[in-house]
């Protein structure tokens, strides 16, 4: 009798150390957001708005644009949709050396749609040439 108690114990714990490892790995599965990548050159592509509408339909949290295009970020007001944003290459030289430019692409990019949405990174991208 005292072992099948015993055994009942073990098999109660057992079950109780699963639900718990189960409950955590649901938990960090539902706090995984999957991001796209918005690439915006190619032929015949949707609008910024039916693209950022998609993305609402199949919840996903996250977007990276790799240029500061206008209409997509004003597609994404009020959509939750966390953004990354590239600094263009060819931005860089003018954003380097003057710091109006700098303030005018922020105002431009990034403060004008700070209610808006969260801005999760801005990218500035480390390999460059700048011509020889």
């Amino acid at each position: 009798m005292a072992i099948a108690h015993l055994l009942l114990i073990r098999i109660v714990l057992l079950l109780s150390t699963i639900c718990v490892i189960s409950d955590r790995f649901d938990t960090v599965k539902a706090q995984m957001d999957i991001g796209v990548n918005y690439e915006m050159q190619g032929d015949n592509l949707p609008s910024a708005t039916e693209v950022i509408n998609l993305y609402k339909q199949n919840d996903k949290g996250k977007i990276r644009l790799f240029d500061p295009d206008q209409s997509t970020l004003r597609a994404l007001r009020g959509s939750r949709i966390s953004v990354t944003l590239d600094v263009r290459n060819q931005d860089l030289p003018a954003l380097a050396s003057n710091r109006s430019a700098v303030q005018h692409w922020f105002a431009r990019n990034v403060q004008l749609y700070l209610n808006d949405f969260e801005f999760w990174y801005l990218v500035v991208k480390t390999r460059l040439s700048l011509g020889t």
